[in-house]
Order: structure tokens, then C-alpha cells, then sequence
């Protein structure tokens, strides 16, 4: 088990962490449609992740940072949280669901009703049954083989939060 930290990437000086966290994101995920765009999103970061409608997650452990997570906002009741990543060192040590479980908590602190994202369960496998375990259905599927699911923020299911996040 992870002794990573989640916490907001709001200092500028962490923008270099997440660049990279998203730079070694995009060169595992083979799948082109995720990254339309991507050279510029790197580039105004925090961008659309920008308080007060997103967020930038960032995960360390040690001081180091590990993983990440993002959420932008879609419209007054929806949003979309992107770029899931945990360094190869750190997966499966619980980082990636502690990562969720706080994008799922920023969300409905930002005053969301609804999460979604976008998963290629083929390709992102343990991403995919973070999202089922922890409740997202999916909601729409593309021929490229991208899969849309969502969240809905309104349940009171209080067991997706983390002990601190469900009071």
C-alpha cells in the first residue's frame, strides 16, 4: 500500500511535475484521439484544469511526485476528469484509486452532479475497473473504440470517498 499524499497542483512551481506526469501518460497510452491538441494543453497549463471550475491532482509520495489526475469543466452540472497516471513504480500500490477517489470528492466540493470520463478499456484495463469499482457506468461508446462513462455525483454513496473525504 501507497503512502502518497493527493493534493492540489495549484502552485505554479508544480506545473513542471505535471507536464512530465502527462508527458509519460501520453507516451503509454497508445491512442492518438486522446492527445488532439496536446502540445498546446502542456503549454497553458493549468489551462482548462484552472480553478475555480477544475483541478489538477497531483499525488506524491516523498515529496516526489507519482501520479496525477485533472478535472475540467464540462458545463454547470457536469465535469471531466483526465490524464489518470501513476509512474510504473507506483502502480498497483493503490495510488491511481486514491487519485479518483479525490477527483470524485474536488467534484462534488466544485458543486458538480455528474463526473465522466474517457477510458480505452482495451488499453487502460486497470483504469477501467478503478472506474467500474467505483460506481461510473458507462454512458456512450465511440467506433475508435473510446468508451465514455459517468458518475452520477448526486447518489449518497458515500463509500467511493476516502474515511476523511465521506464526513
Amino acid at each position: 500500500m501507497s503512502h502518497a499524499v493527493i493534493t492540489m497542483a495549484a502552485d505554479p512551481d508544480r506545473m513542471d511535475e505535471v507536464r512530465r506526469l502527462f508527458r509519460d501518460y501520453s507516451g503509454e497510452v497508445d491512442a492518438p484521439m486522446c492527445f488532439e491538441a496536446f502540445d498546446r494543453e502542456l503549454d497553458t497549463l493549468p489551462g482548462e484544469y484552472a480553478a475555480p471550475g477544475g483541478a489538477l491532482l497531483l499525488a506524491t509520495e516523498g515529496g516526489v511526485a507519482i501520479g496525477c489526475a485533472a478535472l475540467r469543466r464540462i458545463d454547470g452540472e457536469s465535469c471531466e476528469m483526465r490524464r489518470l497516471f501513476v509512474d510504473t513504480q507506483h502502480r498497483r500500490t493503490g495510488v491511481g484509486m486514491l487519485l479518483v477517489q479525490a477527483a470524485i470528492a474536488r467534484a462534488g466540493r466544485l458543486g458538480y452532479r455528474r463526473l465522466e470520463l474517457e477510458t480505452v478499456p482495451e488499453r487502460m484495463p486497470v483504469a477501467d475497473a478503478i472506474y467500474a469499482r467505483l460506481g461510473f457506468v458507462e454512458s456512450g461508446r465511440r467506433p475508435d473504440g473510446v468508451v465514455r462513462r459517468a458518475l452520477d455525483l448526486a447518489r449518497p454513496d458515500r463509500d467511493r470517498l476516502p474515511p476523511e473525504e465521506a464526513r
